[in-house]
């Protein structure tokens, strides 16, 4: 019978002791879940101002340039949702390293963080992407308009 309370007391010593550790860790767990929290709202209200601004952006080329240079440079609805999305997902990624940072996951955190160095190299590549596909369509309409108005068949 010893053996059984003996066994009982270390079972309850463990679980004091877990519940210790617990309360001890608490703080930085409600601080981990609150940094969370106010990374989502952060980075929900960056996605709706992304929207807003690229939505706006298709508007003021929608009224300042003629349809057909327009088409070329207008954003669609896939894209802005696209480059919205990728604003959210990136900024939550930043809270995401200061959360792991918090609770002290030094390697994930590390990991993190040299992910995120890559990401202005990343968005630069697309920026130039992007500007090549507008500069392309510019291109295209300029030689298409070019050779119709010298009477060239089968410009387009």
């Amino acid at each position: 019978m010893s053996d059984v309370s003996m066994w009982v007391q270390e079972a309850t010593a463990s679980m004091a002791r877990l519940m210790g550790h617990f309360i001890e860790y608490l703080p930085t767990l409600l601080g981990v879940v609150a940094i969370l929290i106010f990374g989502w709202v952060v980075a929900g209200l960056l996605r709706r101002l992304t929207r807003r601004i690229l939505q706006g952006f298709n508007t003021l080329v929608e009224r300042n340039v003629d349809w057909g240079a327009a088409r070329g440079m207008r954003l669609s609805a896939t894209s802005t949702g696209m480059i919205a999305s990728t604003v959210f997902w990136i900024t939550l990624l930043f809270f995401i390293t200061v959360a792991t940072g918090t609770l002290g996951l030094n390697a994930f955190s590390v990991w993190l963080t040299k992910m995120i160095e890559y990401l202005p190299a990343t968005i630069a590549g697309v920026v130039i992407i992007v500007i090549g596909f507008i500069a392309g369509g510019w291109v295209r309409e300029a030689v298409v308009g070019a050779a119709a108005n010298a009477g060239i068949g089968q410009t387009t």
